[in-house]
């Protein structure tokens, strides 16, 4: 027999839960009627089910609020995304960076949680452990915890709405546990992974002064805080008898004991004895001591060195000669430096064997430029140099002094692009036959330092080997006179000589660039014009005519092809008084066309024929450039048509 309000609605159910939560207690009604089965089995359903999920959701609405604002609580409960992108999760939710999940370095989590609660202080104490890594990071699946990834937690970025958490992973119960929308839980313990942790030194507890932690025992043993002894002293040694780090003044060798362990370098070490023979590896910086100075140097100077200087400075207002340097003693080793205070100064180091002087190379003065430097080392109670330390620490100026004859070519090594060589004295007439091979582009000034003299210099040219020769305007010797002063530059594995108007050519007596006479000028034998160009045929009438080298040609033998006559409309415009010859050598006739505007006004011709006039074959005609016209005029010779 079934019991008598079996036939409860599901609404009168409900009614009566919701009296419980009200504060109506409704009691179990007891078990009545027949005990069968089916009565049992509804009397359950009816009177005991009813109330256990009632007060199983009473349970987990307390729990749930306590997981949410509890502080010892975990809830980094999420649901999770198979998405990959670099992006907000969204609310509730969290993914990987990697489609395979097990091989994810990054896993992104919302800022709320599951049930839409912040997450922020849980995620900020992660982030702010002193331990690398921060720890180790654990995903399970909150229905089946036998599905979970574990990594160790590197690094965490908060990112605004989601953090990036930097993961490597340790071990995974599946290559990929999660699907999507699985609500996974993380959990998190902090200052440990995988392969241990690094704790930072400022994390430690602090010790005593003087202490260090370690194990100085003979055997194996945990590490404590061990004092140093003798802690009023200067230096630390370690005892190998009592086992212990000591420190003590040295001024002398240490003991055996000491130094059971390692070598000790003393204030009188000496590198040439055993054990210290042999090459020796510094694993750190290795600095020099006392730094010499002399300030405001001038002229001859003599310098006594400071007591274990190891650096000289010579800070210069003019140029400096240096003489002896005191302190000379074999093997030791000093660094030269040159400084200009002020000024264009020059520090020249002057050659001598004498005690303590400098032995330059090749019994050659040496020359410091500004900020150029030098080693010098002691042998025999006399500086050697061994090396100039840099490349543009060399002087920039060669000076020739008392030259006279053949000077062959001349070594411009130590001068740089820009630099100079300076003639000072000259004896008698001289000749130069090139200068030191340099590489493409480099130049230098040649300067003839006297005002006035009648001794005079001759650059040769092409004279010598091709790489140290000078290829010279003209292909002629040069006269560099007193006073003179000419740039030369290297290119194409010669020496290029750009004269400046004091040079001139000698013997031919050739002028190599514009030169202004004041006054009446008398020749007394002929006048060449050297100045030769023999330009490509005339294939074709040509206007404004400009063949290479045109502006500085005085000769200029014109030729035609096509075996027709060609016409010059006008040639580039010259200088006002410019005169040249224009020789034709055929085959063909040349005609220059006066009536033609087709070249630029500054450029035509303008002669007493009229309109044309032709050149014959083999004919020569002289063009004299009008400044105040702007036109050329021919001088018209009788062998012109």
């Amino acid at each position: 027999m079934a019991c008598n309000d079996r036939q409860l609605t599901e609404a009168q159910r409900q009614a009566g839960y919701d009296q419980q939560r009200t504060g109506v207690v409704r009691a179990i009604r007891p078990f009545s009627g027949p005990q069968t089965l089916e009565n049992l089995i509804d009397y359950v359903n009816r009177e005991l089910c009813p109330a256990v999920r009632t007060t199983r959701d009473k349970t987990n609405e307390v729990f749930k609020q306590v997981a949410d604002n509890a502080p010892s609580a975990n809830p980094l409960a999420y649901y999770f995304a198979t998405a990959t992108a670099a992006a907000d999760p969204t609310v509730g939710r969290m993914r990987l960076n990697q489609a395979v999940q097990n091989t994810a370095t990054i896993v992104r989590v919302s800022q709320s949680n599951g049930r839409q609660q912040d997450v922020t202080p849980w995620l900020d104490v992660m982030s702010g452990g002193p331990t690398t890594p921060l720890g180790v990071l654990t995903m399970v699946d909150a229905i089946n915890p036998s599905r979970f990834l574990r990594f160790d937690l590197n690094t965490m970025t908060d990112q605004g709405a989601y953090w990036d958490l930097g993961v490597t992973i340790v071990e995974s119960s599946d290559t990929d546990p999660f699907v999507e929308g699985e609500p996974v839980v993380i959990g998190f313990i902090a200052g440990v992974s995988a392969a241990g942790s690094t704790i930072p030194v400022a994390a430690l507890s602090p010790i005593a002064r003087d202490t260090f932690v370690g194990n100085i025992g003979t055997v194996t043993a945990p590490p404590s805080a061990v004092p140093l002894a003798n802690v009023d002293s200067t230096s630390i040694v370690y005892d190998g008898t009592a086992h212990e780090f000591q420190r003590a003044a040295l001024t002398s060798e240490v003991t055996a004991a000491q130094n059971v362990n390692a070598l000790v370098v003393t204030r009188s070490t000496n590198f040439q004895t055993a054990p210290w023979t042999g090459n020796h590896q510094f694993n750190a910086e290795v600095r020099l001591g006392t730094l010499h100075t002399e300030a405001s140097a001038a002229g001859a100077l003599n310098v006594t060195l400071t007591a274990g200087a190891t650096r000289l400075l010579i800070s210069s207002t003019a140029d400096v000669t240096l003489g002896s340097i005191s302190g000379a003693a074999d093997g030791r080793m000093l660094i030269l430096e040159h400084n200009r205070a002020s000024g264009t100064g020059i520090l020249t180091v002057a050659h001598s064997t004498s005690t303590n002087f400098v032995a330059c190379p090749d019994a050659i003065n040496l020359q410091l430029g500004h900020r150029g430097y030098c080693v010098l080392v002691c042998r025999g109670a006399v500086w050697h140099v061994v090396g100039i330390a840099r490349p543009d620490a060399v002087e920039d100026t060669v000076t020739l002094t008392n030259i006279t004859g053949a000077q062959g070519v001349i070594d411009i090594t130590d001068v740089r692009c820009g630099g100079s060589v300076n003639i000072s004295t000259v004896t008698a007439d001289y000749s130069i036959a090139g200068f030191t091979a340099k590489v493409d582009g480099y130049w230098f000034w040649l300067f003839d330092r006297r005002t006035s003299g009648t001794t005079v210099g001759t650059v040769l040219q092409d004279s010598g080997a091709t790489t140290t020769s000078v290829r010279n305007p003209n292909h002629a010797d040069l006269v560099f006179p007193a006073a003179a002063v000419g740039v030369l530059y290297y290119y194409n594995g010669r020496y290029r000589f750009l004269p400046c108007p004091d040079v001139f050519a000698r013997e031919a007596n050739t002028f190599t660039a514009a030169n202004t006479f004041s006054s009446t000028v008398t020749l007394g034998a002929s006048v060449a014009f050297a100045a030769t160009i023999t330009p490509t045929a005339l294939s074709a009438d040509q206007n404004d005519y400009t063949p290479t080298w045109w502006s500085t040609a005085n000769l200029v033998r014109l030729s035609t092809s096509g075996g027709v006559t060609r016409t010059l409309t006008g040639a580039a415009a010259g200088a006002s008084g410019e005169l040249k010859w224009l020789v034709n050598l055929g085959p063909n006739v040349v005609v220059l066309d006066a009536a033609s505007t087709s070249s630029s006004a500054a450029n035509r011709w303008l002669h007493v024929s009229g309109t044309t006039f032709s050149i014959a074959v083999n004919g020569v005609c002289g063009i004299l450039y009008d400044g105040t016209s702007s036109r050329w005029r021919p001088i018209y010779p009788n062998i012109i048509i």
